[in-house]
């Protein structure tokens, strides 16, 4: 594609992105909880959209896509921390922790 296609596109997605700025801000803290990772997201997510240059020209309702992508990139950071937390929190753990304090009683409470 010729290199003005793709300036077109990288405007108009830009110009998207700035005037949806503070709504895609918003949802992404509801998703997220957290203001820091919120504006990481959007920023990323800027990022990504912006490396697709002249296939934008494709998509006909880039609203609605950005705020798809949006949505998806919150739930990928989301499966993230959880496996970040996970593997942290097992981590921290010793072999006390997780062998039962009295076997006995848990044995029983089986039968």
């Amino acid at each position: 594609m010729k290199l003005s296609t793709v300036n077109k596109q990288l405007t108009r997605l830009a110009e998207l992105m700035q005037s949806e700025r503070d709504n895609l801000f918003r949802y992404a803290c509801y998703r997220l909880g957290s203001a820091a990772e919120a504006d990481d997201v959007v920023q990323d997510l800027y990022l990504r959209l912006s490396k697709q240059g002249a296939r934008l020209a494709e998509i006909e309702d880039l609203k609605g896509y950005v705020y798809r992508s949006l949505t998806n990139s919150c739930t990928s950071a989301l499966r993230s921390r959880r496996h970040f937390a996970t593997t942290e929190t097992l981590d921290t753990l010793s072999s006390d922790d997780l062998a039962p304090k009295d076997f006995e009683q848990e044995f029983r409470l089986i039968e």
